[in-house]
């Protein structure tokens, strides 16, 4: 049991290879050790578990200044012993704070650990042996624990009573095998006497720490199996957790000229924001009745208060709801009917009453899917010379190709190089032709900068149910109901409309090949001209 050569100093002789040999023949193990890291016990965790009892007592590894660091400075000899009067004494609060220390460390250490089926194997072991109580384990709470020592009580009485190991190195990797070291063996029965009184003494004023052990390791990556659901909901999480945590508070000076928001409403404004803040602009996409106007208009006034400037692009029709929202949220912002981008007189990049804007709002925005028009035109000119951000509101965000939504994109963005993914990867320009292809799905991108919920999805989530299983939604502790739809079969018979000529008169179009060229003008033009200003745009309009 006993080797020739006693002393250990991790060159000519290994502290693990002594320690393996050692631990088969150990009844009783007890280490007092200053430095404890779980993946230096799972270096020797296969000869460990085979011994009936063993005793861990380790330092707290607390950051609080010790004697030596005061010694270092230029300190009174009254602080040094003051300070070392101190560790010296032992209270409720000197073992919470021992315990916090050991707890911190032990996490850090399994964070450091290599995440490898050993390592979980020996995680799993420890964790087991704690259980059975064949693992014990103190923190020292005293002063710093220097001291380092490996005592075994063996197996057999015909052998001698055991063997200890003291020295310089701690249960760790490099202090077992790497850094060099300096450690006496001995197997003197006196000394073995001495060394365990010592450690009892030490054991007795110690605070239990392996129930606090056993649940950290069980917490960490090694202590539990996860199923394939946890891990599918745990990557949802860190994918959408930006957008699930609100992040974004509303000054309460400035609340009450916020708009009465829903849940639902608050959440999509806080999305947005991150949203906006990460790419410069947001699209909206919630379906008709949802409240785009209200979650826009707040947007608004929060980014009005980070400084922002802004306008509101619109249908004329919309122009008066727009600005009577603006007066009764105090929103500074110039609303613009969409009518007056397409007028060639007007350039909007030119004009004075909008030159400090640098924040756009676009209602409606899916009439600048196309970018072959006078207006799309105009204000894009007018993002690139303001380098303006945008919010886009629209209830459908594109009804042809996914180029509708790459043309909205790109009168927020500088350039076709994005920072947003999956086109992060490649440029905008390459990535819609992936998605046009069928190469790439245009959802990984839109997830990144548009909201987009149905009726029936904000019920489920932020809806409640009354007496008579209709749901609804609360604002200012009031129920509100959506609207209810009733459906209704309407019929309609052509041929009674059209007594019985209908086809007569489809066959007269027909023949005559009839078209209705007001609204087709692009396709009589002749081929030299397709592609020549100003009879290009005819083919879109």
């Amino acid at each position: 049991m006993v080797a020739v050569d006693n002393v250990i100093d991790n060159r000519r002789v290994v502290l693990r290879d002594e320690l393996v040999k050692i631990l088969p023949e150990t009844a009783k193990a007890s280490v007092a050790v200053g430095y404890f890291f779980i993946s230096g016990i799972a270096a020797i965790i296969e000869p460990l578990s085979g011994v009936d009892k063993t005793r861990l007592l380790i330092s707290a590894t607390t950051n609080a200044p010790t004697a030596e660091a005061l010694l270092d400075g230029i300190h009174s000899l009254r602080a040094i012993r003051k300070e070392v009067e101190k560790t010296h004494y032992v209270n409720n609060d000197t073992k919470a704070t021992a315990l916090k220390d050991a707890s911190e460390s032990m996490k850090e250490s399994l964070e450091r650990m290599k995440q490898t089926t050993d390592e979980k194997n020996a995680v799993e072991t420890l964790v087991s042996m704690i259980a059975n109580e064949q693992l014990e384990v103190r923190i020292y709470p005293k002063e710093k624990l220097h001291a380092k020592a490996y005592i075994f009580e063996s197996k057999s009485s015909s052998l001698v009573q055991g063997v200890a190991i003291v020295g310089s190195s701690n249960l760790s990797i490099a202090g077992m095998s790497q850094n060099s070291e300096l450690n006496l063996k001995t197997a003197h029965s006196p000394d073995l006497k001495q060394l365990l009184k010592w450690f009892d003494e030490l054991w007795e004023i110690s605070v239990p720490f392996s129930d606090d052990l056993r649940l950290i390791m069980l917490d960490s990556w090694a202590g539990r199996a996860y199923s394939p659901y946890e891990l599918f909901l745990k990557a949802a999480y860190l994918q959408h957790k930006d957008k699930l945590e609100e992040q974004h508070k509303i000054d309460p000076v400035w609340g009450t000229t916020f708009p009465r928001l829903f849940q639902f409403q608050k959440n999509a404004v806080d999305q947005c924001l991150t949203m906006f803040e990460l790419y410069g602009g947001v699209i909206i996409g919630d379906v008709v009745g949802l409240g785009k106007t209200y979650v826009g208009i707040a947007l608004l006034k929060y980014l009005q208060l980070q400084g922002y400037r802004g306008m509101i692009v619109c249908p004329p029709s919309l122009v008066p709801m727009w600005e009577r929202f603006c007066e009764d949220y105090e929103v500074d912002a110039k609303v613009l009917s969409r009518g007056m981008l397409s007028q060639e007189s007007f350039g909007l990049y030119r004009d004075y009453r909008y030159r400090s804007r640098d924040l756009v709002l676009i209602d409606e925005s899916h009439h600048f899917r196309n970018n072959n028009t006078r207006q799309y035109e105009n204000l894009l000119q007018f993002m690139q010379a303001r380098d303006a951000s945008a919010i886009l509101l629209t209830a459908t965000p594109f009804s042809n190709t996914a180029n509708d939504i790459k043309n909205q994109i790109l009168l927020f963005h500088r350039s076709h190089v994005t920072q947003i993914p999956p086109a992060n990867e490649t440029d905008l320009d390459v990535y819609f032709r992936q998605v046009n292809n069928g190469e790439a799905d245009l959802v990984d991108l839109l997830r990144n900068i548009m909201i987009r919920r149905t009726r029936r999805y904000v019920l489920n989530q932020w809806g409640h149910v009354d007496e008579n299983g209709a749901k609804y939604l609360v604002i200012d502790n009031k129920k509100m109901y959506f609207p209810h739809r009733e459906m209704k079969t309407m019929r309609y018979n052509i041929n009674k409309v059209y007594k019985r000529k209908y086809r007569t008169i489809v066959g007269y179009i027909d023949e005559n090949n009839l078209t209705l060229t007001r609204y087709s003008v692009g396709r009589h033009l002749k081929e030299e001209y397709k592609n020549v200003e100003p009879y290009r745009e005819l083919s879109v309009a």
